[in-house]
């Protein structure tokens, strides 16, 4: 039978053709002499695709002469490439003109790569079907997982299926981590640094267990390889451009659909000129090979994996037991031994719970008040946590004994388990979330879970509400406790904290098992490894509560901040965010309609067209054809590359008077708005809702500061006009509903007036007047009207810019005065501001001494780079040590703000809720009738939420959108 799933398939042009040159050599040439080697084995690799893989969609990605934005970064990128060899030359020409000819879409991008634009067509496409990137370049291996796969040619007609496990068994890391062992090895054909003296297995080993090029670097004093340490402290710089310069894109501006790939074999088949042009130049066996009705003699199987036989379903692992009802303790299962040998984990007994007699008796414990806490753990079918469900759940009453319940029918008597399974339990799904619902609203005493928010997801997607028992997240007191700890995970802190190495998620459904989920998993195994996770949450919330028991404000700030903001950010991420997909799809081509117009008036104003994303050339328009900096009387130096003028943003900002280079910034906003937010948002709305569901990361920054990804909320640009339309795309949720915005004014500020007890600063406030004019006031000994907008521009830079460690130099170059005028200026704002400079001087001393600085609550920031040798990173962690207890102060306002807004919301019984906390921001969405209570709710609820020598300003808006709230 016909294969009927939508398959794309993505061939690299150049990878393609350089391969077949190689492979066939100049044996084969056309009537007139011209080498066609490399055209023919091209060709032959796509036909056999379309005969034997029946793709429903094509695409050929094309690398172009001009250098790439990487180029840009790093001038010296692929400098060491030799010349392209004369024979292929006019092969390029000629195999995309055939396949120009025969429709076959075809995409090259200025400005990116090959890998870029099929990695961006992979991505769009991967919600429709499958995509296979037909090349064996090892860089693609980063964008590998489910619906993405390489198809990787070898000899002959030999290929590979490259998928998860495959990537894994290469570079010993998963795709997501690929990056950062290409980022320390670096890439001698590109010329890309990365770290010299480190080798593959060095930096398989280092970002199997760091995860990260950041967690590496935070955790280099435990790196005890001596040749790779001092590698890695003398070429940082080199290890972070190289992961930029290895990062494939997978943004790239372009008009793609669905529509628009769709191309197959019987397309193909009915390109006439091209089947002409291919007889010209005697490929007689292609063309019979095209244009023959006679089937291929062999399908090839693109889901049977080479190893299919050796990957048969495992036998029973369970001994075979007679089933006794009354019996009272839990059956103890034996189970195959996955874990390492570690005598202090001193593990007891791991059980297997079968019978409703035993799920009641395990239940009744959550109940029972001599249970102080306990901890909890799912077992799930994947990681979203509006479309995945929980297949069991374990728990773990006292350390070293643990219980996993089956909550799925695969796992379950009378279901439809694929293994030799035997003595399967013998309740139902509806026993175990009933019973544990049941449970949990009867529990009135802690428990404990590992990333408690995704867990609490899974829970509620089963009907289970936890009730008033008080959750703790081992995860959130980890981050609590050392934000700098180097890693969060339950993996990290077992082995960290107990010397253990817990079962690795790869021995049950990656690498060498042939599994893809764990529904396949024997019970025998999926038990050790679910009842270890639960075991080493419980040992942890064992440690982290006694730890968080030596100091009082860390306490207080875990139970009476960060736990009921995970409960509310768990409610934030389930309302999701609506998004008007129509809007963004008027606004995508609005954005390519304005983009057409920038590019036309640039044209017109140099005299020809030419490559607007081409560095190079880009450079030589500038600054040989137009001479920009001599028109408007630029002095310095042109900045210079090997390649040509530099280009960049920052050398841009110089030129900005001349209108066309504000012509090109504008174009270059537009573009990134474009591929990075307009096209992306569609695609993030599940279909299940209707909205977007972002994750917040409650413990993503070291100052206690919210960040969120999927979408990254906090990166959504404001600043521009351009950038406040992407706003406009968040609307309410019905049409009878506003977008509700409260934002605090200037929180920084206010928190530094406070805790630097600066007497002229606080009265500022106090006073209500424009701050930023009242400073410039003080500074200049001038009345308030006297002061003029460029004076109080100047202050605002100061006020800001103080809190993030600004000096002399840079005020100078932000306003455009002399270094002496911005000295003079600074000196006499310490001087009105006697006590912000007192404590700027406090902080650094404090930081210095304790390698540390706290907020006003208490948060601790650990700053370690404080005794650096390295006088960068010094002033850095300088700036680091004046900033952090402010931003964190300000972060932990907003949460108190956040938990009595919502405290209010849900006495008063009102319908509007909280969706989004952005920066110093908070979104809601609710009914129209109710938003002028709401309005008087928030404010007086954020403003109120600490008691300041100086009040908090909360400014609230509504509208149809958050453009308009705003």
């Amino acid at each position: 039978m016909e294969n009927t799933k939508q398959r794309l398939f993505i061939i690299d042009g150049m990878s393609l053709l350089f391969r077949s040159f190689y492979a066939m050599g100049s044996r084969l040439t056309a009537p007139d002499g011209t080498p066609i080697g490399a055209v023919y084995g091209f060709l032959k690799v796509a036909i056999k695709i379309f005969r034997e893989q029946n793709p429903t969609h094509f695409a050929i990605c094309w690398d172009l002469k001009e250098k790439t934005f990487r180029h840009e970064v790093y001038p010296l990128y692929k400098a060491n490439r030799g010349e392209t060899p004369p024979e292929i030359i006019p092969q390029i020409f000629l195999i995309q003109n055939l396949v120009k000819e025969m429709g076959i879409p075809s995409f090259a991008i200025p400005g990116f790569e090959a890998d870029d634009v099929a990695a961006t067509l992979a991505k769009y496409f991967e919600h429709y079907g499958e995509v296979f990137l037909v090349t064996s370049d090892k860089d693609y291996m980063q964008i590998v997982n489910d619906n993405i796969k390489m198809f990787s040619l070898k000899k002959g007609d030999e290929y590979d299926i490259v998928n998860d496990e495959k990537v894994i068994d290469y570079f010993g890391v998963p795709p997501n981590q690929v990056i950062e062992v290409l980022a320390l090895t670096g890439d001698a054909v590109d010329n890309i640094p990365g770290v010299k003296g480190i080798g593959d297995k060095t930096a398989a080993k280092l970002i199997s267990e760091y995860h990260s090029i950041e967690n590496v670097y935070e955790n280099l004093d435990k790196i005890t390889n001596k040749r790779a340490k001092t590698a890695l402290e003398n070429h940082k710089e080199d290890a972070l451009l190289s992961r930029y310069l290895v990062t494939i894109n997978t943004s790239v501006p372009m008009n793609v659909s669905e529509l628009s790939l769709r191309y197959t074999y019987q397309n193909l088949k009915t390109s006439k000129t091209a089947k002409a042009q291919l007889e010209s130049l005697r490929m007689h066996t292609l063309v019979k090979n095209i244009y023959s009705d006679t089937p291929s003699s062999q399908k090839i199987n693109l889901e049977k994996n080479k190893d299919e036989e050796t990957n048969k379903p495992q036998t029973n692992l369970f001994e075979e037991k007679e089933h006794h009802e009354k019996f009272t303790p839990v059956e103890t299962q034996p189970t195959q031994s996955l874990s390492s040998d570690n005598s202090n984990w001193n593990k007891k007994n791991y059980s297997l719970v079968k019978t409703k007699a035993q799920l009641k008796q395990i239940l009744n414990r959550i109940t029972d008040p001599k249970t102080l806490y306990f901890a909890l753990d799912t077992e799930t079918t994947g990681l979203d946590i509006i479309e995945d469900t929980p297949i069991g759940i374990s728990l773990c009453f006292e350390e070293g004994i643990a219980y996993y319940i089956p909550a799925h029918d695969t796992h379950l008597l009378g279901g439809t388990l694929l293994t030799e399974e035997k003595n399967l339990p013998e309740y139902s799904p509806k026993d175990v979330w009933q019973g544990l619902k049941e449970a949990l609203a009867q529990r009135k005493a802690p428990f404990a879970a590992h990333n408690l928010k995704y867990d609490l997801h899974m829970l509620k997607n089963m009907g289970v509400e936890i009730g008033e028992s008080p959750a703790c997240c081992t995860m959130v007191a980890a981050w609590l406790s050392n934000p700098a700890e180097g890693g969060f995970s339950l993996d990290f802190l077992t082995l960290k904290h107990f010397d253990f190495q817990k079962i690795p998620t790869s021995a049950l459904i990656g690498k060498e098992t042939g599994r893809s989920s764990m529904l396949d998993v024997p019970l025998s195994e999926l038990t050790e490894y679910a009842c270890e996770d639960v075991d080493a949450t419980f040992r942890l919330w064992t440690f982290y509560q006694n730890k968080l028991k030596q100091n009082a404000d860390l306490q207080k700030l875990f139970y009476d901040m960060e736990m009921p903001i995970l409960l509310l950010l768990a409610e934030m991420e389930r309302n999701g965010v609506h998004i008007n997909s129509e809007y963004l799809g008027g606004l995508t081509a609005e954005i390519q309609s304005t983009l057409m117009k920038i590019e036309n008036e640039i044209f017109s104003e140099v005299g020809f067209p030419f490559k607007i994303t081409s560095p190079k050339q880009l450079g030589d328009i500038l600054f040989d054809h137009l001479k920009v900096h001599e028109k408007i009387g630029y002095k310095g130096k042109l900045a210079r590359t090997t390649q040509g003028y530099k280009t960049d943003a920052g050398v841009l900002e110089q030129f900005e008077e001349h209108p066309i280079v504000e012509k090109i910034q504008h174009h270059r906003e537009l573009s990134k708005l474009l591929s990075t937010y307009v096209l992306v948002l569609p695609k993030l709305v599940k279909k299940s809702t209707g909205r977007v569901h972002t994750h917040f990361n409650q413990i993503g920054t070291a100052t206690g500061r919210l960040s969120s990804s999927d979408p990254n909320m906090q990166n959504i640009p404001v600043k521009t006009d351009w950038g406040k339309k992407v706003r406009a795309a968040f609307s309410a949720s019905k049409s009878n509903f506003n977008i509700i915005s409260a934002d605090y004014s200037q929180i920084e500020l206010r928190v530094l007036a406070h805790i630097s007890k600066d007497e002229n600063m606080i009265k500022a406030f106090n006073s209500g007047a424009d701050i930023h004019r009242q400073t410039a006031a003080q500074i200049l000994g001038k009345n308030l009207d006297e002061v003029t907008n460029e004076e109080r521009s100047k202050a605002k830079a100061i006020n800001f810019g103080i809190i993030y460690g600004m000096g002399a130099q840079r005020l100078a170059k932000q306003q455009k005065i002399s270094l002496n005028d911005s000295k003079k200026f600074i000196e006499r704002y310490f001087t009105n501001f006697s006590g912000v400079k007192k404590y700027l001087d406090d902080q650094r001393a404090q930081a210095h001494e304790k390698g540390l600085v706290k907020t006003y609550f208490g948060r601790v920031r650990p700053i370690p780079a404080m005794f650096s040798k390295n006088p960068l990173e010094a002033k850095l962690a300088e700036n680091m040590a004046i900033n952090s207890p402010i931003q964190g102060t300000a972060a932990d306002i907003m949460k108190l703000g956040m938990l009595a807004v919502h405290k209010a919301i849900v006495q008063k019984k009102l319908k509007t809720k909280i969706i989004l906390q952005v920066h110093d921001e908070l979104v809601l969405d609710g009914p129209e009738n109710e938003y002028e209570e709401i309005q008087k709710i928030v404010k007086k609820a954020m403003e109120d939420c600490v008691s300041f020598k100086v009040p908090m300003l909360v400014e609230v808006g509504h509208g149809i959108n958050w453009l308009e709230a705003k």
